[in-house]
């Protein structure tokens, strides 16, 4: 399952379970399983969740999780005589590169 996917899938779930406790119906041919909602809806709900990924307003941890990752395996590979201030320097660079990445 994509993020996209995940993300609609859920926006969709939380939706049709909050709506009632807030005064409002939902149409009843969505008002479904997310398996059951009509292809249109969810190919719509898919297509807007994925615009607002491409665009950078809904960030997924994959980014963060996976440099977070590189910077351990780097840390690791570091022996105690490596220069402390490359190191910062480099882990600074490391940071900032996936912050951009994910956003």
């Amino acid at each position: 399952m994509t993020d996209a996917e995940r993300i609609a899938r859920a926006f969709h779930e939380t939706y049709e379970d909050l709506a009632p406790k807030h005064g409002w119906e939902t149409q009843e041919r969505s008002r479904k399983d997310w398996n059951e909602v009509p292809p249109e809806n969810k190919a719509l709900m898919l297509a807007v969740v994925q615009t607002l990924l491409d665009k950078g307003i809904i960030v997924t941890e994959a980014p963060l999780r996976d440099a977070l990752e590189a910077i351990d395996i780097r840390l690791r590979s570091w022996g105690a005589a490596h220069d402390p201030f490359e190191m910062k320097t480099e882990l600074g660079h490391m940071v900032v590169e996936a912050l951009n990445k994910a956003t």
